[in-house]
């Protein structure tokens, strides 16, 4: 299919938590390809080797491609590739498990997650499109690992972040309690953090550490770290 348009609108219209309005979906210059679409009893099956789209927000899907399949209790991705332009994921397994459809509108306590992650870059922005509490938070981020888990009851294993370039932080994590974060127990347990002094400072307030006020603490070189942290957001334990 080329420059296609796909809609999708609902009666009633939640307010919008992000730029892109699922509840009234619009994606136009639409162009898909697909190879061996197959319906087998209560799934149905097909290679997506390229789509790419326009958001009426403005959002553009370059180039997104992945074996897909969906039944009556699982949606499956696998080898999920997408590019934005300033993003480009490496997802060789993504999906939800779920014993019917109308679970996810019991998303956090009814539907099983897993995530698969092999060296996928982040443009924050990008992510603040879906996310716009992550607007500002680091610039961009290279991710290796797996969660999995529902999202009140969610787990991270043998995650890997790359940020600036500089920095990276190894760490396990388990959050009970999503998407109420403010009252969800956390429990990370950060195996290896390394970097630096300046490049914290430079991520984290977004200006040149040239600018000396780091002075004397630039002077400390690499830094290295390992911890746990266990408790809630305003009462932990390190």
């Amino acid at each position: 299919m080329e420059n296609g348009r796909f809609t999708l609108s609902k009666m009633v219209h939640p307010p919008l938590r992000s730029q892109i309005d699922f509840n009234d979906f619009d994606l136009g210059e639409l162009d898909i390809s697909l190879l061996d679409l197959i319906s087998e009893q209560d799934t149905v099956s097909m290679n997506v080797t390229s789509l790419s789209g326009v958001d009426r927000s403005g959002f553009e899907f370059n180039h997104l491609a992945t074996l897909m399949s969906l039944g009556k209790t699982h949606m499956h991705f696998k080898n999920l590739e997408i590019n934005t332009g300033d993003s480009d994921l490496h997802i060789p397994d993504f999906g939800f498990d779920f014993g019917k459809w109308k679970d996810f509108k019991q998303f956090s306590r009814q539907v099983d997650i897993f995530f698969h992650s092999t060296q996928s870059e982040l443009q924050m922005d990008d992510l603040s499109v879906f996310v716009p509490e992550t607007r500002g938070l680091l610039d961009r981020l290279t991710v290796d690992g797996h969660v999995h888990g529902r999202l009140n009851d969610l787990k991270g294993n043998d995650l890997q972040i790359t940020f600036n370039r500089q920095s990276t932080l190894a760490f396990d994590f388990t959050i009970i309690g999503l998407p109420d974060f403010k009252n969800s127990f956390l429990d990370f347990d950060f195996k290896e953090l390394n970097s630096s002094v300046t490049a914290l400072y430079e991520t984290f307030s977004g200006r040149d550490a040239a600018d000396h006020s780091l002075y004397p603490w630039n002077n400390l070189g690499d830094l290295g770290f390992r911890g746990r942290f266990t408790g809630y957001p305003d009462n932990f334990v390190a």
